[in-house]
């Protein structure tokens, strides 16, 4: 009898984490469900910032323009999507590793600009740059 009293008072030494491992996966799963709520909510207003030009002399580079009416220019003389393309394409050949720049009009949709830059990249121009007016 005198065993089992004493088997008794030891302490017990096991922690059960059930519970606490419960609790972490609840956690996860709502942060999991609220995350693209959150996405959702913010607004973005992009500040102005002053950009320093890198000295690029202006023969090593291309400067393409789109403004608000979609239409794409090259210097000053108005292209077709393909015939820019077309262009750029042995521009690009002509000038491995040059910078191609697009200066968008800031009330052109994103997604034009978007597009603008894949189809450049799709004509083998892998350095792309965007231009900004100084603040």
């Amino acid at each position: 009898m005198r065993r089992r009293l004493e088997r008794s008072s030891d302490p017990i030494a096991e922690i059960n984490v059930t519970p606490f491992v419960d609790v972490l996966l609840v956690l996860v799963v709502v942060l999991l469900v609220a995350s693209p709520f959150l996405h959702r909510q913010i607004n973005i207003d992009l500040p102005k910032e002053q950009v320093k030009e890198r000295n690029t002399k202006a023969e090593e580079r291309l400067i393409i323009s789109l403004n608000k009416k979609g239409a794409l220019f090259l210097g000053s003389e108005e292209f077709s999507e393909k015939e820019l393309y077309k262009k750029v394409h042995r521009w690009v050949a002509a000038h491995p590793g040059q910078r191609v720049f697009i200066r968008a009009d800031k009330s052109v949709k994103y997604q034009e600009v978007v597009h603008l830059m894949a189809k450049l990249k799709e004509a083998g121009a892998n350095r792309l740059g965007l231009l900004v007016a100084e603040k």
